[in-house]
């Protein structure tokens, strides 16, 4: 497997992230659906890639499996929508942001530098 950092899987939603975060922060460009749920679709899409690249280098493996996903993907829709909120005022549980957090797993799956996932 190549390196999931340089894949499109990975860099489309960095570039997405990095745009957004310099409209909105720098320039101060609001788009207000796009504000609240691009950085959620962004957070798992930049987040497996980056775990599959931990698991290559740190343990030789490669490819992720469907639980490995499956649970990677409720660890952070908990950690975003339970743990956060819950800590800080910041944050809000948010449906959305579940199905937008599902949606970049579905990115990854869908884009997935050797288009294979384990079973």
């Amino acid at each position: 497997m190549k390196n999931p950092l340089l894949h499109v899987s990975f860099l489309v939603p960095a570039f997405l992230f990095i745009i957004h975060q310099i409209l909105q922060k720098l320039i101060g460009v609001e788009i207000p659906l796009v504000d609240f749920y691009i950085d959620p679709f962004c957070f798992s899409a930049l987040t497996i890639p980056i775990y599959v690249w931990e698991r290559k280098i740190l343990f030789h493996q490669s490819g992720i499996s469907k639980l490995e996903m499956s649970i990677l993907l409720t660890f952070l829709i908990l950690f975003s929508e339970v743990v956060l909120p819950y800590f800080s005022s910041q944050f809000v549980a948010d449906l959305l942001d579940v199905l937008m957090i599902l949606l970049g797993g579905v990115w990854f799956y869908c884009f997935r530098p050797s288009r294979k996932v384990e079973k």
